[in-house]
């Protein structure tokens, strides 16, 4: 699961204020279905989840 897959829907996952969470395996790191939102305090999210406060992601 990545980012990419949320980029292009307004859910939690495409957000630039969604924080993906990772688990370690090993000596790697893989992404979950969970993280948080940032915007205005602290929130636990899914990545498919909607919010009234979502923002594209900034381009670099």
């Amino acid at each position: 699961m990545s980012r990419r897959r949320y980029q292009r829907e307004e859910v939690c996952g495409g957000c630039k204020h969604f924080r993906l969470h990772y688990i370690k395996s090993s000596d790697c790191y893989f992404p979950t279905h969970l993280g948080h939102c940032v915007h205005p305090m602290v929130k636990d999210r899914r990545a498919d989840e909607r919010c009234p406060r979502w923002a594209p992601p900034d381009r670099a």
